[in-house]
């Protein structure tokens, strides 16, 4: 197998511009496609998108991608044992590396910055999907309280249908949060992944504090209402939810916060 990989190398523009003035026959045969560090740098840059500029500034997730890429040039080395010892002899179009570093720490470098990277973007897309869901669910309460005011101040019980032509479009609907919100709405289905505060169905906004829950995320379906237990029983988020006030403020309420928010007019 390594015999044929070899034949197969030395057809290739990229091989013969290495091996050229080295004897590639010896004991252990190395070579690096420069392909390598192209594709993860596009690999790099494409998760890199993930991270908002407010998270990671547009320099430093170039320097993060160059970085991680750095030393992944085209490279050949090859290991002969002689009498006298061995001898290693190495052409690259980089930086040129010992064979050691071409298998050590040539790719590894780019394993340990990715694997210290991809929890930092993680975050940063988690970060970035709860401000999209508060901004879902703040085009939402204005939609409620546009509707209600148009209505004799009444706050509409199939609110998701009242507000529809408000809003524009059913992908407010669906939180960034939820995966599996995102996958039903997908299938056609329609889909909420917020939820209008029971309490308030029918009620005149006029009378209602500014300060009481309007909307929560929480999924319990198109023109779903309820209150803080039908949430605390469906919480399935890891960090916060998207909540609405009457006076139509949004904002990310973590879970041991929910008690403290008032919930009837």
């Amino acid at each position: 197998m390594a015999d044929a990989v070899r034949v197969w190398l030395r057809g290739t523009v990229e091989f013969k511009k290495l091996s050229k003035g080295i004897d590639t026959r010896g004991n252990h045969f190395a070579f690096l496609s420069e392909r390598v560090g192209r594709h993860y740098g596009s690999f790099l840059q494409t998760m890199m998108k993930a991270a908002p500029e407010e998270e990671m500034p547009a320099f430093a997730k170039e320097w993060m991608v160059k970085l991680s890429t750095f030393g992944m040039s085209s490279q050949l080395a090859v290991m002969q044992a002689m009498p006298e010892g061995h001898r290693y002899v190495t052409h690259t179009t980089g930086m040129g590396q010992e064979v050691a570093l071409v298998l050590g720490l040539g790719v590894a470098p780019a394993g340990i910055m990715a694997s210290m990277l991809l929890p930092a973007l993680a975050q940063a897309k988690e970060k970035a999907n709860a401000v999209k869901s508060v901004s879902n669910a703040r085009q939402l309460g204005v939609g409620v309280v546009a509707h209600a005011f148009g209505n004799d101040g009444k706050v509409p019980e199939k609110w998701c249908d009242a507000i529809l032509q408000e809003v524009g479009t059913e992908k407010i609907f669906v939180s960034p949060q939820s995966s599996e919100a995102q996958a039903a709405a997908e299938a056609g289905q329609k889909v909420s992944s917020y939820t209008l505060n029971a309490a308030l169905v029918g009620k005149s906004l006029v009378d209602v504090p500014p300060n009481t829950v309007l909307i929560f995320e929480c999924n319990l379906g198109w023109n779903g209402t309820g209150g803080l237990e039908d949430l605390q029983d469906n919480f399935d988020l890891p960090h916060s939810i998207a909540v609405v006030m009457a006076d139509g403020s949004a904002k990310q309420v973590a879970p041991f916060e929910l008690n403290q928010l008032r919930w009837k007019p």
